[in-house]
C-alpha cells in the first residue's frame, strides 16, 4: 500500500494521520467530536431545568402549555495551533541517534522507511495537539474560560457557558484542610448541586494532590471510612484508565481519583501539572463533553478542510523539508451546569 501513496498529497497525510491517532489522554478521551466547516462556531449550549406539568381542573379541555428547556447559544472562533518538525538531514541525524538507525537488509523498501518515518513525525505532532487539548479541556472546566496565548502575551479570552457560582472556591470553614470541616459532607452537597441545576449524577471527582492528601487527612473523612471499613487505593483500575490514573475510593456514588499529568511549560523550562494541586472537578454524566474542530483553510488550493487536524509538507528557503500540523480545536461542555470545581485547601 505505501509504493502506492504519494508522501507530498496533504490529502492523503492528513487522512492517514487520522487513521493511525488514537487519543491517548483521559479528559479528551471522555470527548465525542464534531468538525466544522468554518473556523467561527455557531453552538446550542443545552439549558436544563426540571419541568413538571400541571394539575388541571376535571373539565378543562385546554391543558397547560409546557415550556421548552431551550438552548443558550454561543459563538466563537477556535484557537489555532500548528507545530512542525524539521526533516532535513541535520535534524534526521539527531533524531536517529536517540530513535535508532534505519537498517537497509532487502525486507522493506525505502518508500515504506520513507512513509513510516514520515507518519512517525506526523502522529508526534498530533500528540503534541492532543495534548493541548487535553490543558485546554482542564483550563476551561476550572476556570469557565480559554486563554489563547501567543508567546505568553494573551491575545483573546474564549468565556465558556460554565456557571460562575460552580467554579468559585469552597467557603474557608470547608476547606478540607480546616478545622473541624466535613468533606464528605460538601461532596454530597456539591453532588446535589449538579443534580439540581440539570447536569446529572456525578460519577468522577478529580482531586489535585493537595486537595487529596487534605482529603484523606481529615478527621471526618477518616471517621466515615473508619465506620465502613473502606480503605483508600482499593479500587481496581479500568482497563482503558492511561498512565498517571489513581482511582483511590469509591464515595457516595463517585470515584475518587488523582490525575498525575504534566505539561512543559518553555518559559520556565519545567513541567508543570496539569490539574491545579488545590482544587477538586466533580463532573456529572450530563456534561456532554466535546471537542469541536473549526476548519483550516489551504491558501495553496483555495480548499476549505474539515478535519481534526490538517497535515502537510513544505520546502523552507529552498532547501529543508517541513513537516507541519494544523488544528483548531476548541473544547465546549454541552453543559456547564454539570461542572463543578473548588479550590478546597
Amino acid at each position: 500500500m505505501s509504493g502506492e501513496l504519494n508522501l507530498d498529497s496533504r490529502y492523503e497525510l492528513t487522512k492517514l494521520t487520522s487513521e493511525n491517532f488514537k487519543p491517548s489522554q483521559f479528559l479528551r478521551r471522555m470527548c465525542a467530536v464534531e468538525l466544522h466547516k468554518t473556523k467561527t462556531l455557531i453552538l446550542q449550549q443545552n439549558k436544563k431545568t426540571h419541568l413538571i406539568a400541571s394539575y388541571v381542573a376535571d373539565d378543562d379541555e385546554n391543558g397547560k402549555a409546557l415550556a421548552r428547556d431551550g438552548f443558550e447559544r454561543l459563538v466563537v472562533t477556535a484557537p489555532t495551533v500548528h507545530p512542525w518538525r524539521d526533516l532535513s538531514k541535520r535534524d534526521v541525524e539527531t533524531a536517529a541517534k536517540a530513535d535508532g538507525i534505519v537498517t537497509y537488509g532487502g525486507q522493506e523498501s525505502s518508500e515504506k522507511i520513507k512513509f513510516q518515518s514520515l507518519m512517525n513525525d506526523a502522529l508526534e505532532l498530533r500528540q503534541s495537539i492532543e495534548r493541548r487539548e487535553e490543558q485546554q479541556i482542564v483550563e476551561a472546566i476550572t476556570t469557565g474560560k480559554v486563554d489563547v496565548k501567543v508567546d505568553d502575551n494573551l491575545m483573546r479570552t474564549i468565556n465558556l457557558n460554565i456557571p460562575s457560582a460552580n467554579l468559585s472556591p469552597a467557603a474557608s470553614g470547608d476547606k478540607f484542610d480546616a478545622n473541624g470541616s466535613n468533606p464528605i459532607l460538601y461532596l454530597l452537597n456539591q453532588k446535589r448541586l449538579v443534580s439540581k441545576n440539570g447536569g446529572g449524577n456525578v460519577g468522577l471527582t478529580i482531586m489535585g494532590n493537595d486537595a487529596f492528601d487534605a482529603f484523606i487527612q481529615n478527621d471526618a473523612v477518616k471517621e466515615y471510612m473508619d465506620k465502613r471499613n473502606m480503605m483508600f487505593g482499593e479500587i481496581e483500575p479500568k482497563d482503558t484508565d492511561p498512565e498517571g490514573i489513581t482511582r483511590s475510593a469509591h464515595i457516595l456514588g463517585m470515584d475518587i481519583i488523582t490525575y498525575d499529568e504534566f505539561f512543559y511549560d518553555g518559559k520556565q523550562k519545567k513541567d508543570l501539572d496539569l490539574i491545579p494541586k488545590d482544587s477538586i472537578i466533580m463532573i456529572g454524566n450530563g456534561a456532554g463533553f466535546k471537542m469541536h474542530y473549526g476548519a483550516i483553510a489551504d491558501g495553496t488550493d483555495g480548499t476549505l478542510n474539515v478535519c481534526q487536524s490538517y497535515v502537510y509538507t513544505w520546502i523552507k528557503n529552498g532547501k529543508s523539508k517541513i513537516l507541519e500540523e494544523e488544528s483548531s480545536p476548541l473544547f465546549v461542555p454541552m453543559n456547564g451546569a454539570a461542572i463543578i470545581s473548588r479550590k478546597v485547601v
